[in-house]
């Protein structure tokens, strides 16, 4: 089987035709990794990428139009795949590409990194491009998780609708607790959902005022600050009760939890194998321009401070605080009006740590292969120069090519995946 639209050779391009009868440029759509596009509600695009791939930045050119040598002078950047990633280059002038908030006429993107053109403003994915498509879900109306998230949630729900207990760890101000609460609300009437506070002093824990014939949920906060005695009886009365749940969170990981004795053996055994990470606001940056735009609602933001420049700027931050730490920097900075406020909120941010090409190994089948071409042909086809390239061992970068059905060099002039 064959790449469709790839030219032989290891240094070829890929421009499969797609809606040429209505005019358009020659396209490739059947890609794994590009652009996941921030539209002005929140909601996310995908605009799948190719070697060479020309974006519009703004308007009706926000997406692609055209590969290689099209027409420049009517387009945004270009983006090129090479051995150390994927770069992007600057066409139009009045269109200059900012990654992760630095301008400059060529620039490398890495998977996560936010890339601004004009008016279009997205993160660079260097896999799975599929699941950046739709709008964010709203939990508990307080909460945002956008598609990408999708299964872990599945997963989640799956849990409580089988009647499985269930654990979410993450790190603070994340969504634990509110998307337990929401998980909890979707499986029992609010009179049977008994919620705890893990932290309370043990005598405030009064089991007997949980009737085992009306709760069905045991919804308990930070389980692992819980004293052991309580977590036995927590298991205890989870086990006798009809159809009883327990929905718990725990601050950080839980393998954690149980290698420092925090949580008995009574409760890690009716939470093992149900662990649901929930990632923090760095994991989920293209949730954030929408995330922020609720908390502007919430707080009384006025909607003309909420820019593509200051949804950028956010989309930028780490937020190691959390939603919290989101919610404060906003009131403080956005509530100010006009540039001083965005000036503000530009300080108020961390400069990111540099990011990285994911390895070979771990991108899309389509951007490897157009890497591991680009470095051979740089090394006219030696193998070993084009390992050193790619920081791999010459073993790691042959069964790369056996994985992506690539003909070695020595064995003659590839021409695409093997039958």
């Amino acid at each position: 089987m064959t790449n469709g639209g790839e030219k032989s050779g290891w240094g070829a391009t890929r421009g499969e035709e797609h809606g040429a009868d209505d005019g358009a440029w020659p396209v490739v759509r059947e890609t794994g990794w590009g652009l996941a596009r921030v539209l002005s509600d929140g909601s996310l695009e995908p605009i799948p990428l190719f070697d060479r791939a020309v974006v519009g930045c703004s308007g009706h050119r926000a997406g692609i139009v055209g590969v290689g040598g099209t027409d420049e002078m009517s387009a945004g950047a270009r983006f090129t795949v090479r051995a150390d990633g994927v770069y992007v280059e600057s066409l139009d002038e009045a269109c200059m590409v900012r990654v992760e908030g630095v301008p400059a006429r060529t620039l490398s993107v890495a998977d996560g990194d936010v890339v601004r053109m004009g008016e279009l403003l997205a993160i660079f994915v260097e896999r799975d491009l599929d699941l950046y498509q739709g709008a964010p879900e709203l939990v508990s109306g307080e909460l945002l998780f956008g598609p990408r998230q999708r299964p872990w949630l599945a997963r989640a729900r799956a849990h409580v609708a089988s009647r499985e207990s269930v654990v979410l760890t993450g790190g603070v101000s994340v969504g634990k607790w509110s998307l337990a609460r929401h998980l909890a609300h979707e499986v029992a009437d609010p009179a049977a959902i008994r919620q705890i506070e893990g932290d309370a002093p043990s005598h405030d824990v009064d089991w007997g005022a949980f009737p085992l014939e009306q709760t069905r949920v045991y919804l308990i906060r930070r389980i692992d600050k819980m004293s052991r005695s309580v977590q036995n009886e927590l298991a205890r009365l989870v086990r006798r009760t009809r159809d009883g749940l327990l929905i718990a969170t725990v601050d950080g990981e839980l393998a954690d939890a149980l290698t420092d004795g925090r949580l008995a053996p009574s409760i890690a055994s009716l939470l093992a194998g149900h662990e649901i990470s929930v990632p923090g606001l760095e994991e989920r940056r293209e949730d954030l321009a929408a995330m922020a735009m609720q908390l502007a609602g919430q707080l009384g933001v006025p909607a003309a401070a909420m820019t593509t420049d200051a949804r950028e700027v956010i989309m930028r931050g780490g937020w190691p605080g959390g939603v919290d730490e989101l919610r404060t920097v906003m009131w403080a900075c956005l509530s100010e009006p006009g540039e001083e406020g965005l000036k503000k909120l530009r300080r108020s941010i961390a400069r990111p740590s540099p990011r990285t090409p994911l390895a070979l190994q771990e991108v899309d089948e389509d951007l490897a292969r157009n890497r591991l071409r680009y470095a051979l042909a740089h090394a006219s086809g030696t193998v070993a120069t084009a390992a050193r390239e790619l920081r791999m061992s010459r073993q790691s970068l042959y069964r790369e090519l056996r994985r992506l059905g690539l003909t070695p060099p020595h064995q003659g002039v590839d021409s695409g995946p093997a039958s």
